[in-house]
């Protein structure tokens, strides 16, 4: 007789995560889409993400169609701002540094753009042109 008749194939069991008990060695039983988070002091283990954004197996994350939306932004507009040739401190009273500033001409004019802060909107416009100031964050 020979040894590889008494041999039992190999078998991997199968079974799917649950949060609270997959170790960082059971990490392999991940699928598509899928990211290891981890607790502080608890197991690590595969989540799908949930809400706005998803994320494809080679890491690829995309922002949900109708997603990004004014409700939920911190959105500033100011009219009609007039320039004065030097840097000009708008406030806008978001909070936080705006991620997102554009000031747009209204009847022609440059713009100059300063450092923003978590109070001003910050830019330089052309003396007596007016300036529509918008700031997302």
């Amino acid at each position: 007789m020979s040894v590889e008749k008494f041999q039992r194939p190999i078998v991997a069991p199968s079974f799917t995560p649950e949060p609270s008990t997959t170790s960082l060695a059971n990490l392999a039983t991940g699928t598509d889409g899928q990211i290891p988070i981890a607790a502080t002091g608890g197991p690590t283990c595969y989540q799908s993400l949930s809400g706005d954004i998803t994320v494809t197996k080679f890491g690829v994350t995309t922002v949900g169609a109708k997603k990004v939306v004014a409700a939920k932004m911190n959105v500033f507009l100011d009219s009609q701002v007039q320039g004065t040739g030097n840097p000009q401190n708008v406030a806008h009273g978001l909070g936080v540094v705006p991620a997102i500033v554009l000031v747009v001409p209204t009847d022609g004019g440059t713009v100059a753009y300063g450092v923003h802060t978590s109070t001003n909107v910050v830019f330089t416009g052309t003396v007596s042109d007016h300036f529509d100031v918008v700031a997302l964050a």
